[in-house]
């Protein structure tokens, strides 16, 4: 009796036309285009891409070339069959693949291996041909694939990972309004965490500051997974972490130029010679905190207190 095998499904998108959210014939237009993952850029003289190993090639293509992989026409028949490999990807969805597999021993180089074998040939054959490097049409992500030019057409949307990240921002999302939930009605720390986020609270009232902490808690106008999930560890880090205070006035040296940021250093001239008080924010704090630093730290302190009364 068989076991079913676990489905692992990807699919293969269309990366949408620039200006597409914007322009509804645009859109049009390219839901009606023809699409085809395929080799164009490739003569036929080149050896295709494939993103398979040695032993893949040999245990997975002979059963979609039909010939043995020892066949003297095998190198041939497989070059023949990636030239000739054009899928068509279909708008809105993309091209559904099961890239499941299963483990299997096989053959190779006079020795009995074991390998993950696939339960849909050509839909590995093709999934693996489209996240190869050297494949130019496809990226693994939809912002990669913004960023790599006209000849990336296609991205990999994987439900999989999607799920994961979907629960993953959920997660977090809860835990950072749960955190903004925390200091909404207690106003002492709402500076410090505005000003660690890059916003000078002095610029706007108590209405507007709660405004823009609720903003960051939701993360608003932030679509991607991954930078929603940083800005909100971040946020969940700011409103717990209990030196917000000195980071918030580290903030204020640096926007008054008392302190400045080199690389990832942050540097201040004492007025005799520029002194490093850390590779980082975090060493910075430490170096504020240090209490043989109180001299100059009063100095600074000083001199913000002159630089807002000049404003």
């Amino acid at each position: 009796m068989s076991t079913k095998v676990q489905e692992k499904i990807v699919y293969i998108k269309r990366k949408p036309s620039k200006h597409i959210e914007s322009n509804q014939a645009l859109k049009i237009m390219n839901d009606n285009a023809t699409k085809y993952l395929g080799s164009a850029g490739y003569s036929n003289t080149e050896l295709p891409v494939t993103g398979l190993s040695e032993i893949e090639k040999v245990a997975i293509l002979p059963s979609l070339v039909q010939v043995s992989a020892n066949h003297v026409e095998f190198d041939e028949k497989v070059n023949t069959y990636y030239h000739e490999l054009r899928e068509l990807v279909p708008a809105g969805r993309g091209l559904r693949l099961n890239i499941a597999t299963v483990p299997k021993e096989v053959k190779y180089a006079g020795k009995d291996e074991v390998i993950d074998f696939p339960v849909k040939p050509k839909d590995y054959v093709i999934y693996m041909r489209a996240i190869s490097p050297d494949y130019k049409q496809c990226s693994m992500t939809l912002e990669d694939a913004k960023a790599g030019g006209n000849r990336v057409k296609f991205y990999i949307h994987d439900l999989e990972l999607a799920q994961k990240a979907e629960i993953e921002v959920g997660d977090w999302r809860d835990k950072a309004y749960a955190a903004y939930l925390d200091i909404a009605d207690v106003t002492t720390n709402w500076e410090s965490i505005l000003l660690v986020h890059g916003i000078n609270p002095d610029l706007i009232s108590k209405v507007e500051q709660k405004a823009k902490l609720r903003g960051l808690a939701l993360a608003d106008g932030i679509k991607d997974y991954v930078e929603q999930i940083t800005a909100f560890k971040k946020f969940v880090d700011a409103c717990g972490d209990k030196d917000i205070e000195i980071k918030a006035t580290l903030n204020k040296f640096v926007n008054a130029k008392i302190v400045l940021i080199v690389d990832t250093s942050y540097i201040y001239d004492n007025d005799t010679a520029s002194v490093t008080i850390g590779n980082d924010e975090r060493s910075a704090v430490l170096w504020l905190k240090d209490a043989k630093n109180t001299k100059d730290y009063q100095i600074m302190l000083a001199k913000l207190a002159k630089a807002n009364t000049i404003k």
